[in-house]
């Protein structure tokens, strides 16, 4: 899938300029997006039976992940999102001779990419994404590059990545210090409010402060 091939169409769906064979290199042509290999072998490596019939492939490639969802399954669910075209493939009369291999190009930065596809089982037979049977073949040196990925199988295989850039241990510090500071410094005032609240008769026998302490004592045992 190609950029450079003209607008998309109002509904967001790819034109016929945007989608081009291309000759399988080391790398991705500038302006590609996603790019699929699919080894085939007319006989099974198992039986040994040999389809007589002309080998069929079909190649969808999907704008985005409306029809799929953009989580994925297991515990790390909701923490990687769809970053990539999603891009599926399908053979008829043949077998696959060795792994299939993807490109990706990712929309934006991002961390801990995931190379994935769609399980329609998954999650209750809701779907979502999952990594097995695939892996991480190679990483970009520098940002904007290509992820390869490799995967055993064939279905609809998009690159999953964490959004958000990965904050490093001198800030993570920083940022734990700050917090604790700010709590500390939010209890204290908290409490000189309710004290000073409590010392005058005047102030605590209104229905007004009476609540404001309440508030206060909330607060402060929540922090």
């Amino acid at each position: 899938v190609r950029t450079d091939g003209g607008k998309p169409s109002p509904n967001g769906e790819l034109n016929k300029d945007q989608i081009a064979s291309l000759p399988f290199a080391e790398a991705l042509p500038d302006q590609t997006e996603v790019s699929i290999k699919v080894p085939v072998d007319k006989s099974s490596k198992e039986t040994g039976v040999l389809c007589p019939n002309p080998v069929g492939l079909i190649f969808s490639v999907f704008q985005g992940a409306e029809l799929f969802g953009g989580d994925e399954s297991g515990p790390t669910r909701g923490v990687r999102k769809v970053n990539s075209r999603i891009i599926s493939a399908t053979i008829d009369n043949a077998f696959l001779s060795g792994d299939v291999e993807i490109r990706f190009k990712p929309f934006t930065d991002g961390s801990d990419p995931k190379c994935s596809f769609y399980d329609f089982d998954a999650n209750a037979g809701l779907g979502a994404w999952s990594s097995v049977g695939c892996r991480l073949f190679k990483t970009p040196s520098k940002a904007g590059g290509e992820h390869i990925c490799k995967c055993e199988h064939l279905t609809n295989f998009a690159l999953l990545m964490n959004a958000e850039a990965p904050v490093d241990e001198d800030h993570k510090i920083a940022l734990h210090a700050l917090t604790w500071i700010g709590c500390i410094l939010s209890i204290l005032c908290l409490l000189a409010t309710i004290i000073v609240l409590l010392a005058y008769k005047k102030l605590r026998n209104t229905r007004q402060n009476q609540v404001i302490i309440c508030l206060c004592l909330s607060l402060s045992v929540a922090l």
